[in-house]
């Protein structure tokens, strides 16, 4: 399994206040088939997408009815466009912008912690071989986090959530214990960089969308 940073920094979180991650990894090029818990329970698809520094989060949002709503970001500098696509129908005139914000804004519309993105640090080996993180989960391996009590030394498996060596989490559970976010399948395999891209046509915008505030439809 690869190692997720001998020389990263020991607190991998981010940073309070600012629309910027202080994070250093890579993905291994990567595509997940998933599915994320939103806030009234019901569990909607997802498809994620990563590759070196960008990731891309592709989403049933409840307020695309026309498909889907999509973030793509830059994971060392935390910047993200976050725009809506069409799986049936059209994109609605008033909704073909492009949100240019934060991972640490953007993540809220697609129901998933910050975290998500610390995930990869936690999961770090430097290697402590007495706690066995090893596990699989709908047949993927993956790795449990440590748990940490303000030493440098874990002192057990947070098994919360676990990561694939790809640097992607293949789940997650809440402060209670509820699975939020679910891979159902995963494939290494060369992602093209236009995927990261928002469309061309699409003017930017530095507020959020007005679709995404339940204004229009």
């Amino acid at each position: 399994m690869r190692r997720w940073g001998l020389a990263i920094l020991a607190a991998a979180t981010l940073i309070a206040g600012q629309a910027q991650a202080c994070i250093s990894y890579s993905f291994d090029p990567v595509y997940a088939e998933a599915r994320i818990r939103d806030g009234k329970g019901v569990w909607r698809d997802a498809w994620i997408e990563a590759s070196g520094k960008s990731i891309r989060i592709e989403y049933a949002h409840s307020r695309t009815p026309w498909g889907r709503l999509v973030m793509t970001g830059h994971v060392t500098n935390g910047t993200a466009l976050v725009f809506p696509v069409a799986t049936t129908g059209s994109v609605p005139e008033a909704a073909k912008v492009t949100w240019k914000t934060s991972l640490r804004e953007g993540m809220p519309e697609f129901n998933l912690p910050n975290s998500f993105f610390e995930a990869p640090f936690d999961a770090r080996v430097w290697t402590n071989e007495s706690v066995d993180r090893r596990t699989r989960f709908n047949g993927i391996p993956c790795v449990f986090g440590f748990v940490w009590n303000g030493d440098d030394v874990p002192s057990g498996a947070d098994r919360s959530y676990c990561v694939h060596e790809s640097g992607i989490p293949v789940f997650m559970k809440d402060a209670n214990g509820r699975s939020i976010f679910e891979v159902r399948r995963l494939q290494k395999r060369a992602i093209p960089a236009v995927r990261f891209q928002a469309p061309k046509a699409y003017p930017l915008t530095d507020k959020k969308p007005k679709y995404l505030e339940g204004f229009t439809c």
